[in-house]
Order: structure tokens, then sequence, then C-alpha cells
């Protein structure tokens, strides 16, 4: 996967053709989902201790010194969730708190995909004060089947990522459990599901790049062996970008490599390598020429 692209004004298993996914950004100041209005105190796990602190949130504030700002909105989990058959619905790009509440807990999602999507499911457990450990697993339709199960992801710390390429449209389950039988206050995580769009063939020339939009993702393959993807965008001189490629921390064997180049589709700006893990992550600011 590739993405998204901004302007800034324990163990995975490979997949095999590995899938990527690449984005590009304008560089903005992060931004951390809130409580709602009926709660506005958060726990937070600070300074890799693993005693809380109350932080009075709401949103849209911004706390000096600890820079922390609130705007995008979690969805909150909702027991019960422990079975398939009673999973909650995770809508694409919203994420989901929730909490492992008791030893053993584990919470279920579930997500429409459709044949030939490339989708990533990510959880965060919040750092390294948070004492969950979480472990994702990918069940296939029938909510029975797991696909893939991952605890660490290369680049992620204790936490999983799972990138994958959907041979069959329909209903898909992921289950966030933890690598230990533990649960309780502060076992803590936000999960979430983002879908690329595909790559279309050919593009493995400038002059057969793919568009791509700031805040999109783009997701494909690298097959055969040798095989370069080209995706264009339209930028302005003075732009600041961020772009990455998401491949080996989704569980991808791909070693990738990331170029931005000119307009006259030969001279090359930047390039990136193994940012993070084996994936390439780059900012830069666009000459200010318009491109």
């Amino acid at each position: 996967q590739i993405g998204p692209l901004r302007n800034t004004r324990r163990r995975p298993r490979p997949l095999n053709p590995p899938p990527l996914c690449i984005a590009i950004r304008m560089n903005t100041t992060m931004m951390i989902s809130g409580t709602s209005a009926t709660n506005p105190e958060t726990r937070f796990f600070l300074g890799g201790n693993a005693t809380p602190q109350v932080i009075p949130l709401w949103e849209g504030t911004l706390l000096g010194g600890l820079d922390i700002s609130v705007s995008l909105p979690h969805l909150a989990e909702s027991e019960p969730d422990d079975s398939w058959g009673s999973a909650q619905q995770a809508p694409p790009w919203i994420p989901v708190s929730g909490t492992l509440s008791a030893d053993s807990d584990v919470d279920y999602f579930s997500f429409s995909v459709s044949t030939g999507d490339i989708v990533l499911l990510d959880v965060r457990s919040g750092g390294d004060g948070n004492p969950l450990d979480p472990v994702l697993t990918l069940f296939d339709p029938s909510g029975m089947l797991p696909l893939v199960s991952v605890d660490d992801t290369p680049g992620k710390g204790l936490d999983p990522r799972i990138g994958r390429r959907t041979t069959t449209g329909g209903t898909y389950f992921a289950r966030v459990s933890s690598a230990f039988p533990e649960g309780g206050e502060g076992y803590s995580y936000v999960f979430s599901v983002e879908s690329c769009l595909s790559e279309s063939e050919p593009n493995g020339t400038s002059a057969s790049a793919r568009d791509i939009a700031f805040g999109e993702r783009r997701g494909g393959v690298g097959d055969p062996a040798g095989d370069l993807d080209w995706f264009r965008f339209t930028g302005r001189g003075g732009d600041r970008l961020f772009a990455e490629v998401t491949a080996n921390r989704s569980g991808s064997p791909l070693d990738s490599k990331l170029s931005l180049v000119a307009p006259d589709g030969v001279t090359v700006l930047a390039t990136a390598l193994d940012t993070f893990g084996k994936d390439p992550a780059l900012e830069f600011t666009l000459p200010p020429t318009p491109t």
C-alpha cells in the first residue's frame, strides 16, 4: 500500500504475492481523537509508566506541554462482542477504541470488502506504558477459519498490523486479543480498517503512471520480480509532502524503494529506503516552480 499521500502545508505471516500500499499526504499537525462530551476524562499511559494519568480532554482542545490535540472522533467498542456472531461493525477509516476488560477477553469486529480489495487492519495499544500486548487475527466470511494471525509487526513494537488482498468479497471478521490471558483497566487499544484502491496495470513507466490524490491510498502487488509501479499527483510549488509505503509492516516480505520524480518523469528529487523497517517514507518540499 502506498498512502495516504499527504501535503504538509509477534510474527506476521508473509503474503504471496506481497501487497503494498502507498500514500502521500500534506504535512499537518497530528491530531489525537478525544472522548465524548459526557466523559471528558481520558486515562493515558505516559512515559513508560503503567500508572495511568487522568487528563481532562474534549474535542478541539490543545494542552500545552503535552502537545495533545483532539479532533477526529473514535467509535467506542460495544460489548458484547466476544464472538464473530456478535462482532461490532467497524466502518473503514473510523478508528474504534476498545479495552480488553477482563482476563481472556477478546473483541470481534466485522467489515465488508469487495473482491480484489487491499485492506489494512491495524491495532495500536498506545505505547510502552500500556500493559497490553495485542494479537490481531483475520477470519474469513464464515467467521470460523483464521486466515492470518499477527502478534508483533516489525517497526510497530508490540502492536500488530495485517495487510491482505481479498480474493472473495463479503463480510470478514477480525479479533483483538492479548498475547497473554490478561485484561482489565488500562488494557486499551485502537482498532482500524483502511482500504486501498487497487492499482491498475500497466503502470510501469512515468508515461503510464496512475493518478493518486492527497489523502488517498493505492494498493498493488510487486509481481513479477522487478515490477515498477508509478503514480502521479498534482502539487504546488512550496507544498510539503509526506509519502510512505506500507508493505513490510503489514506482513509482506517486500523490501520496497520510494522515489519522488520531477514532472519531466526522469529527474529524481528524493529517494527513501528502510525508513520503518523495510518500508520507505520521505518528506519533501516541492520546488517553487509549478508542478
